[in-house]
């Protein structure tokens, strides 16, 4: 279960190496449920519990390019200086956020797939404007074409960026599993993108049961 007061340390701690953490890995770190997270000024973010129906994630992770302190401080200085890029990228991430939280409100209900295939569309328009950030990299960008092209129904990276995690979506088990599968045997790719650790998979559905309390 959720427990605050360790969020708030893990959330300290990780000033130490991050400099201005959001305080959202570290509450989703100290969570088992799905929740949606609302920054606020004097403390850790606010939890709103979500309901999740079921999809099938790939996970996995590409070696980072690029110190996050450093990149999300480069972020916050061209904020600072209203860069109209940078403002609009921000802009519509928090957009497309919202939107995926809309999906997963209690009482939803989708047909087989249907969910996947939100998820994904919005996890793309997402990366994209990440990438406008300078948060993409080319080995990520490749992963994530590899697997739409298997049948993924979209993919983002998560995290700081410039490598690091990231996820795919499948609304099949069957065409995640295989894909995994393929992607962590091919040396060609495997070799232009570093993806030295095997990917993974995650069932949503069998982790976070579909009545978030």
């Amino acid at each position: 279960a959720y427990n605050r007061d360790v969020h708030r340390l893990a959330n300290r701690l990780e000033h130490i190496f991050h400099g201005s953490p959001s305080g959202i890995d570290t509450g989703m770190a100290s969570d088992n449920m799905p929740a949606a997270w609302r920054p606020r000024d004097a403390d850790v973010p606010r939890r709103d519990p979500l309901e999740l129906p079921e999809c099938y994630l790939a996970i996995g992770a590409l070696p980072r390019r690029e110190d996050t302190a450093r990149t999300v401080g480069a972020i916050g200085k061209r904020m600072r200086s209203h860069d109209s890029r940078t403002m609009a990228a921000l802009e519509e991430l928090g957009s497309i956020s919202e939107s995926f939280i809309d999906s997963c409100r209690p009482g939803q209900e989708y047909r087989e797939g249907d969910f996947a295939d939100v998820t994904g569309r919005l996890a793309d328009r997402a990366q994209v404007r990440l990438a406008d950030l300078g948060l993409s990299s080319r080995g990520l960008e490749t992963v994530l074409e590899h697997g739409r092209a298997a049948g993924a129904a979209g993919g983002k990276l998560s995290g700081g960026g410039t490598g690091g995690a990231f996820w795919m979506v499948f609304a099949e088990r069957s065409s995640r599993d295989r894909w995994i599968r393929e992607a962590n045997s091919d040396v060609e790719l495997m070799a232009e993108t570093e993806l030295r650790d095997p990917m993974f998979g995650l069932d949503v559905a069998s982790v976070y049961p579909l009545t978030a309390n």
